[in-house]
């Protein structure tokens, strides 16, 4: 099911209660758009109780300084605690591009939502299985 949004695609599987959006591309000039595009996000994930979340960043192209990527993420990130997500994946072409960053961006948000990266959203969606079988 897609999920209107003028900026981005948002794919919804309520069977599986897993979001799907491609991680938006990060440019200096438009961090404005990016904050409103990613604040949309969290506001679907409260609309539609989501608990599963997919972000694909394997075609993003991130052309802004560290500092500002750092404040955006992290953001991003303290939106998403006032969600009800139990888990969030996020699909990489390369496992150690950016891991040690986002890591850091999650401890300063004091995020305990358990993220993990994979090359393949099968692999996510198998992740996610496990804890609806760890919860019956």
């Amino acid at each position: 099911m897609l999920i209107p949004n003028k900026f981005i695609k948002l794919e919804y599987d309520p069977a599986k209660d897993v979001l799907y959006f491609q991680w938006p591309d990060f440019y200096e000039y438009a961090v404005p758009e990016l904050k409103y595009i990613l604040k949309s996000v969290t506001d679907t994930i409260k609309s539609y109780d989501i608990k599963y979340l997919i972000i694909d960043a394997t075609k993003s192209v991130i052309s802004i300084s560290d500092p500002l990527y750092v404040e955006v993420a992290t953001q991003f990130n303290i939106d998403l605690k006032s969600t009800r997500l139990k888990r969030s994946a996020r699909i990489v072409n390369d496992l150690t591009v950016r891991e040690t960053q986002i890591k850091e961006i999650r401890e300063k948000a004091g995020f305990s939502l358990e993220v993990k990266s994979f090359k393949k959203a099968d692999e996510a969606l198998e992740w996610f299985s496990l804890t609806d079988a760890m919860a019956l």
